[in-house]
């Protein structure tokens, strides 16, 4: 057992040694002999994140469902309910909706629920103007905001929550009257912020129950889906609730959509792609101009009898630690750029954060990152190997 483990114990020794020197060679050049190569090449890859991570926080604000991204938000759904949650009409429903939502509060785990029903309905204003609204029927005991709307300003069954959009469109504030269905009137309770793209779209939230009756979905008693707050235990337990509906996480329900819809799924892979191919071509050029600048160090290593495979080595460690540098850089600017965007988003066009932000992209980022290194190591192979040959030498 000795044996065995002394040859390995001197190969881990030796590669931490070799890591060593790798970031010292690195850390040198940066502050030292190579500022300049180094830092355009970190900060290539670090334009190349920041860019990924905002055209992605803006591909997943056209498909976040209404309660957000990721928390502990679950969706009951009929299997091919995967429309677009602004405007369900049209997709399968589930039935008896407030006999489940009783069954599914008293499941250990949960701490709130709510069937909503998504319905687009016509509005005669106070000045007899009508227009076209989306309305989504919630429980507003229940306390989930829908769209970033907050239905707890619903006191009864006719008042109403309208987004920006919806207060814009109507030309109407706090207070107006809406005529809906013949002789029935809502009133306004609040106009609030909705969450993303959301804020600048016509959607009022109001009483589950009201938008059936106003629907004729209380005949039925049907509902497009239920939101529930819950932990994993209660979320497996809600599974069997309704034959052929699927429990989803909000973050699944978020990646599902992104996945069918085309416009944000190609914006993310196109960023994606974008992003390994300039911020390779920054790590491979700058690596390279590294290697022609150490001619005489490379004979010197190969006269010495260091190996080819080190020599290589030095210059593969380096591209990898300028690359992990540029996604550590990139990551932070582009979570600023997210929350900068959101904030200009708001100020010039009124919309409240249409970029979201993810945990997710510190992951993300660096995971792209260390992919933009690893593909630069082709070219870095090749360019210190045509190096050495010019210098009369391949390892």
């Amino acid at each position: 057992m000795a044996g065995d483990d002394a040859p390995a114990g001197r190969a881990r020794r030796r590669f931490a040694g070799w890591c060593g020197l790798a970031v010292r060679r690195v850390r040198t050049r940066a502050f030292a002999t190579a500022p300049g190569r180094i830092g355009a090449s970190v900060a290539g890859v670090a334009i190349a994140v920041a860019l990924l991570l905002v055209v992605t926080g803006l591909a997943i604000g056209m498909v976040a469902p209404a309660t957000g991204v990721g928390g502990d938000e679950y969706w009951i759904e009929p299997e091919s309910g995967a429309g677009s949650p602004l405007v369900a009409t049209g997709d399968p429903q589930l039935g008896e909706a407030h006999e489940a939502a009783e069954r599914i509060r008293a499941t250990d785990g949960v701490e709130a629920a709510t069937p909503v029903l998504i319905e687009v309905l016509s509005v005669e204003t106070d000045a007899g103007d009508r227009e076209r609204l989306v309305a989504v029927g919630v429980h507003p005991d229940a306390g989930i905001d829908v769209y970033g709307i907050s239905p707890t300003a619903i006191a009864d069954d006719d008042r109403v929550v309208a987004s920006d959009g919806a207060a814009s469109l109507l030309s109407a504030e706090r207070g107006d009257r809406l005529a809906v269905g013949g002789d029935r009137e809502l009133r306004i309770a609040g106009v609030e912020d909705g969450a993303g793209l959301a804020d600048a779209s016509p959607i009022v939230v109001m009483e589950f129950a009201t938008l059936q009756a106003i629907t004729g979905a209380d005949d039925r008693d049907v509902a497009d889906r239920f939101v529930v707050e819950a932990d994993d235990d209660a979320a497996a337990e809600l599974e069997g609730l309704y034959e052929g509906a699927t429990v989803r996480s909000s973050a699944e329900v978020t990646t599902d959509r992104l996945l069918d819809a085309d416009l944000p799924l190609a914006l993310s892979l196109s960023a994606l792609l974008v992003a390994v191919v300039v911020g390779t071509i920054f790590v491979a050029v700058a690596t390279a101009m590294e290697v022609a600048a150490d001619r005489r160090e490379l004979a010197t290593l190969r006269a010495i009898g260091i190996a080819g495979r080190r020599r290589i080595g030095l210059y593969v460690g380096q591209s990898l630690l300028v690359a992990t540098a540029g996604g550590v850089v990139g990551v932070a600017l582009g979570l600023v750029g997210i929350r900068a965007a959101n904030a200009a988003a708001a100020a010039v066009v009124g919309i409240d954060g249409p970029i979201e932000s993810h945990s997710l992209f510190v992951g993300y980022g660096l995971g792209a990152a260390w992919l933009i290194g690893l593909c630069a190591i082709p070219a870095v192979i090749g360019v210190v190997r045509r190096v050495e040959s010019e210098v009369g030498g391949r390892g």
